[in-house]
């Protein structure tokens, strides 16, 4: 600290303390504050530990995204300062860039964090109760016509993959089985 500032740190406080506020006290209740409501990077690290890990199986995803985009843009503010708009933002950036799904996705990560931070008693309400998704999802269902099963079928022996494998596509193709029971 340069002499000036402490000078004028000096003279603030001495301010203070004539007008009856202790400066230690103020410091100390500032402290304890901070550790009431904590930065978004920090509550998020908190989220994932006490919470998305033992209550998730995809938590590892749930931790990649609030980091990669919640944290960047959020990380050195407090909980307490994040409003609906601030979501709405980084929504429409990721929609606009053409990840509607990871819209919808971070929307319901981050509306899951901050309802984990009421019940924490970090946050009175979430701000993001009520939102709506920023993106319809539609569905990727596409079924194989009659004839493409029949051309998938007969060339399945000159395709370049393992034996083990093309009897899996056969198997699935038979029953109509999804890939994962089919691979079990």
């Amino acid at each position: 600290v340069s002499l000036a500032t402490a000078r004028e740190k000096f003279d603030i406080a001495k301010v203070q303390v004539k007008n009856g506020i202790d400066p230690l006290a103020e410091r100390e209740h500032a402290r304890i504050e901070r550790q009431r409501t904590p930065l978004v990077a920090d509550f998020v690290d908190e989220y994932i530990t006490r919470h998305a890990q033992k209550h998730n199986r995809g938590w590892k995803e749930i931790e990649r995204a609030l980091k990669s985009e919640i944290v960047l843009r959020w990380g050195k503010r407090k909980i307490t300062d994040i409003r609906r708009r601030d979501l709405v933002v980084i929504l429409d950036e990721i929609a606009d860039r053409g990840a509607p799904v990871m819209a919808n996705r971070l929307l319901a990560y981050t509306r899951k964090m901050f309802s984990y931070a009421v019940k924490r008693d970090v946050l009175e309400v979430n701000p993001f109760m009520g939102m709506d998704r920023p993106q319809p999802e539609n569905s990727r269902e596409r079924a194989l016509s009659a004839d493409e099963i029949n051309t998938l079928w007969w060339n399945l022996d000159k395709a370049k993959m393992s034996h083990n494998v093309r009897g899996a596509m056969r198997l699935i193709i038979a029953t109509g089985q999804r890939p994962g029971e089919v691979t079990g």
